[in-house]
């Protein structure tokens, strides 16, 4: 009874631990996303602030136009209307510009603010001639409200512009450093197994190295949590891979820490070591690519991008599905079920990698939801019961997609990549085919391609990319 007691309780104890644990990582996330998501509504406002400010002086400029012969009271009444949204549009600026004085534009959104308010009086002022049935004096106030407003929308768009390039500098610097760092780690871990296979240094000398690199990954990893803060299209992957790799060094330290130090385990894990920062380098690599070429300065519209994209697919499996369910009995459509089943598990493996990048609510589920159909159609079952799980989750992505999305547009319908300077590194055609895309963005070896390598090699490819990422390719 005493020891179901003592079980009872460690049992106990683990559940309360993975609580705490679960807990913990609750907050961390909620922490790490309050400053992407203060960045995505503050995209979000000048855009629609911009959009506000245009129609405004469209209106005013229709309602000048209309004034000479319109009723005087009803003139005054629509003319007051303008004048409360130009009013609430002035506090709107007002209230943004606190909320991004850490970013340097409280002065602006001030002037835009007081011009917006401006606007209003003048309004009041033409509302306030109309009613009194001077009409000339009503279109000069008019017309000087719309002056005010005129230049409001053009001067938001490029501030909302300017903020999103000025973020996006400031991750992609925050990428730089950590790919360099991360690759100059990974060279003093490769120099630590060599070392231990080749026993040509004092076990102490070689543990008091691999705790050092130890450190520095710790500090990579912090550097990680909080650039993934600030932009969707940094994965929080980067962090788990640099913590595997912290977790292997732990263990070779920990083998060579003995009174008889196993030399052969402790290579093993720091080789190990070797290829989890390559792992994280690769992963800095493409993140600096998207971070670079994303219109956005939060990421959040090119991850809602995509699982709209996602959305679309799975909209055109299931009505797929629901057109082969009749034929459900018929053994000469298992080739089609298979195939079907096969682009539904292509679908399921990109929802992961939407899941990777960290921000998109509920990705891993529908993820795990997509691989259990297609699971289903490549046995060969389809059923009501099926087809109607492929409309769920058809509706439950293009959901995914609308909770953030608000009511931003792009006006710049598309990616902008960044200018080669006159300093770029300059490659010879045939050496440009293999490295660019249609795009011309720089194409990063996929992890599998690199699978051929050894630790060592792969350490070199990835930092031959990362620095012709950083020095700009054309």
């Amino acid at each position: 009874q005493q020891a179901l007691k003592d079980l009872d309780a460690d049992r106990a104890k683990d559940a309360l631990e993975r609580l705490a644990e679960a807990q913990r990582q609750l907050r961390d996330a909620l922490e790490r996303s309050k400053e992407l998501f203060r960045r995505a509504a503050a995209e979000g406002d000048l855009a629609n602030m911009s959009k506000e400010s245009r129609e405004l002086a469209q209106e005013q400029r229709r309602w000048n136009s209309e004034i000479s012969s319109a009723d005087s009271s009803r003139a005054a009444a629509a003319e007051r209307e303008l004048a409360q949204r130009a009013d609430s549009l002035g506090a709107r600026l007002e209230k943004l510009g606190k909320s991004l004085e850490q970013d340097g534009r409280r002065e602006r959104l001030d002037s835009a603010s007081r011009q917006a308010t401006k606007a209003g009086e003048q309004m009041n002022k033409a509302a306030s001639a109309s009613e009194h049935g001077q009409r000339q004096q009503a279109g000069e106030w008019g017309q000087e409200a719309a002056k005010s407003l005129e230049p409001l929308g053009d001067r938001l768009q490029q501030e909302r512009q300017s903020l999103q390039e000025m973020w996006r500098r400031d991750v992609t610097a925050a990428l730089d450093q950590a790919l360099g760092e991360t690759s100059r780690l990974a060279e003093r871990q490769l120099g630590v197994q060599k070392s231990l296979e080749a026993g040509d240094r004092p076990v102490s000398a070689v543990r008091a190295e691999q705790g050092s690199i130890e450190e520095g990954v710790q500090r990579l990893v912090e550097q990680m949590r909080k650039a993934a803060g600030k932009n969707a299209l940094v994965p929080p992957a980067i962090g788990s891979a640099l913590g595997g790799a912290l977790q292997q060094m732990q263990r070779a330290r920990e083998a060579i820490s003995n009174t008889a130090p196993n030399v052969r385990e402790g290579a093993e894990e720091a080789g190990s070591a070797v290829d989890a920062l390559n792992a994280a380098a690769y992963q800095l690599l493409q993140a600096r690519g998207d971070v670079s070429s994303s219109g956005s300065g939060s990421g959040l519209a090119e991850a809602i991008e995509k699982m709209n994209q996602l959305a679309k697919q799975q909209g055109g499996l299931g009505r797929e599905g629901a057109g082969l369910l009749p034929m459900a009995g018929n053994g000469a459509i298992q080739e089609q079920l298979r195939r079907l089943g096969e682009r539904q598990r292509a679908l399921a493996d990109e929802l992961q990698k939407v899941r990777a990048q960290g921000e998109m609510p509920g990705a891993s589920e529908l993820a795990d939801e997509a691989k259990d159909i297609a699971r289903r159609l490549e046995s060969g079952r389809l059923d009501r019961q099926v087809v109607e799980r492929q409309e769920r989750l058809f509706r439950r992505m293009l959901d995914a997609g609308r909770t953030l999305q608000g009511h931003e547009e792009d006006d710049r319908k598309e990616r902008q990549s960044t200018t080669a300077t006159d300093d770029s590194v300059h490659l010879a055609p045939a050496l440009r085919a293999r490295l660019q895309g249609d795009d011309d963005r720089l194409r990063v070896p996929s992890w599998e391609e690199l699978q051929q390598f050894s630790p060592e090699e792969r350490r070199l490819v990835v930092d031959y990319f990362r620095r012709l990422s950083e020095a700009g390719p054309r």
